[in-house]
């Protein structure tokens, strides 16, 4: 379990990958080891020893690893709790959630409605992206929503134990409970030592978004956690409908001033070039643009499709420029990008090709996906 998680990583490097079959080896061979002795001794006791015990007791090590198999379903249902945590408390915290991950099953707002999809295996074995909607509580919102994974399994490896204590405590020889009882043992193991590993995640490098590394970040008050912090408050506020024009121009200046890599550069000019094209400045934002374009990379899934199609629309829309605009918007994989920005460009480059009729029937389109965007207040 523990290279499956570390191999699901983002950009993982080859350390790490070595070291995460290294750690399910040891894990592993730890699991089947443990409950072997266990069985071992049970099926030596007294209690083991009456008729009415499974014969397969007496092959502790084939039991152990059939155990240790039948553990691994535990583990999926844990790493689910574990992000259910994260969710529930972000939503008490009042963040919107707007992604869960496990493996390749993702709950995600999907053209600005909830879908489950099955996604290709990339990036996180398990993630959830929850944004933070108001400026006024983002680091407790933060800490709330960080926190209450690892303490949802916590519950969940508590449950399996006392089932486990339970199982044990009134095992007797007419019936499996013993055997139940060290299978649960071994699954509450498993899961709360997969979730350490989730959490801590010390060998994925600084491309993670562990719970060890973020609580780190957030406390140290790094200008990392700073960055992620004011980049989600933006993120947070435009899915709930507030216009670039509205949100605190300190916030947007925050970003710019924290961003450290090229992607976060890139993130904070892509913030900046909404607010100037909402103000009409052209100028500022060709700018913007054209800078978030150049600095954005590929390993950034979740924004880069969407700011090199932004760059198409600004390309097609303000300079007329059909040949850079196509080009530009070939680069991505379309599916990755908001409805609404994917169809405003069409619409764009069609009318800059002289396709009136197309550019008029995407901006329709462009207009309905604009309407299941969530409103607040006033706003157009």
């Amino acid at each position: 379990m523990g290279y499956l998680i570390l191999t699901f990583k983002q950009r993982p490097t080859a350390a790490a990958r070595y070291a995460g079959a290294l750690v399910a080896l040891l894990f592993g061979l730890t699991i089947w080891i443990w409950t072997s002795v266990v069985l071992h001794l049970a099926a030596n006791s007294s209690l083991a020893a009456a008729p009415a015990w499974p014969a397969a007791l007496s092959a502790p090590l084939t039991v152990s690893f059939a155990l240790f198999v039948a553990a691994i379903p535990c583990v999926w249902l844990g790493a689910v709790v574990h992000e259910a945590g994260h969710a529930i408390g972000a939503t008490l915290a009042g963040e919107r959630v707007v992604l869960i991950a496990v493996g390749p099953f993702v709950w995600r707002m999907r053209g600005y409605r909830p879908r489950f999809v099955i996604a290709r295996r990339r990036g996180h074995f398990g993630f959830t992206m929850a944004l933070p909607t108001s400026a006024a509580r983002v680091r407790e919102a933060t800490l709330q929503t960080i926190l209450s994974g690892p303490g949802a399994s916590a519950l969940w490896f508590i449950a399996l134990s006392l089932a486990a204590y339970v199982l044990w405590r009134h095992a007797s020889p007419s019936d499996n409970s013993l055997t139940v009882g060290v299978a649960l043992l071994a699954t509450a193991s498993s899961v709360g030592l997969t979730q350490v590993f989730t959490n801590l995640d010390l060998l994925s490098g600084r491309d993670t978004y562990s719970d060890g590394h973020l609580l780190l970040e957030v406390l140290s008050r790094t200008p990392n956690a700073e960055f992620g912090m004011m980049h989600g408050l933006i993120l947070g506020q435009s899915f709930s409908g507030v216009r670039p024009r509205d949100i605190d121009p300190a916030i947007i200046d925050a970003t710019m001033r924290l961003a450290q890599t090229p992607d976060q550069q890139a993130s904070a000019k892509w913030h900046a070039f909404y607010r100037a094209l909402d103000r009409d400045d052209v100028d500022a934002a060709r700018s913007h643009i054209a800078q978030a374009v150049a600095l954005v990379g590929p390993a950034q899934i979740g924004i880069q499709p969407n700011i090199l199609m932004d760059g198409a629309y600004f390309e097609a829309r303000y300079q007329g420029n059909a040949e850079a605009a196509r080009a530009l918007a070939a680069k991505v994989d379309a599916k990755r990008v908001l409805p609404a920005i994917r169809l405003r460009a069409d619409a764009a480059i069609r009318y800059a090709e002289g396709d009136f009729a197309g550019a008029q029937r995407s901006a329709g389109q462009t207009l309905a996906e604009l309407r299941k965007l969530p409103r607040t207040g006033d706003v157009q």
